[in-house]
């Protein structure tokens, strides 16, 4: 197998594309959600025995799992405002999706958020260290990262660190559009911290 082969990327990949959250994989595997989110993250090797179950709860052969997938062919052209993009995070009012297709695995993160005049999304924080630019492309916003604010305007942008505590509002009259990339695979803060505290309950009941 290619060294560059990304089993943690492919897993997961696999995952979003049937639909599967990753606790729901989790529990059809047969493993903690905690232990599959950190095969996804390549911070732990599944055995060929976990790799199997992992394999049957997705309905796929291991082979068809571990086949090496063509990278995105280049030069490849992106829409940033077509509705079609998949959604990767929805809340009230505000939308998050992707810009480069999901069936083929990348290196990178592209993502642009949508926020309805007036709205705002939840905070947010990465539990580990990970480096954004954010460009507005339209619209005007206010940013806060732990207890500043910063108000940027279409065509600004902001570089900042996901580990500290941020939220977007959009204060302006119309939809704001922001692009966000960064050098990580995609992976949900919020799902990361509701999988630590699953296996937290899970130790506290167990015999």
């Amino acid at each position: 197998m290619d060294d560059s082969f990304d089993l943690g990327l492919r897993l997961r990949g696999l995952r979003l594309n049937k639909g599967f959250t990753l606790r729901g994989l989790a529990r059809l595997a047969g493993c903690s959600a905690s232990f599959l989110s950190q095969i996804e993250l390549n911070q732990a090797s599944p055995t060929v025995a976990n790799l199997q179950k992992i394999c049957r709860a997705l309905q796929m052969p291991i082979w068809d799992v571990l086949r090496q997938e063509t990278r995105l062919r280049e030069p490849l052209v992106v829409q940033l405002e077509a509705e079609m993009n998949p959604i990767a995070m929805r809340w009230h009012k505000a939308q998050l999706r992707y810009v480069l297709p999901q069936q083929n695995p990348t290196q990178f993160t592209m993502l642009v958020l949508k926020i309805e005049a007036g709205a705002e999304i939840p905070q947010r924080q990465a539990n580990r260290s990970i480096h954004e630019l954010a460009i507005v492309l339209n619209g005007e916003v206010e940013m806060q990262i732990e207890r500043q604010i910063f108000r940027l305007r279409s065509k600004q942008g902001i570089y900042f660190n996901l580990a500290f505590e941020h939220q977007w509002r959009n204060v302006g009259s119309s939809m704001a559009e922001i692009l966000m990339v960064n050098s990580h695979v995609f992976h949900l803060f919020e799902q990361e911290v509701e999988d630590a505290a699953w296996t937290r309950r899970r130790r506290h009941v167990a015999p």
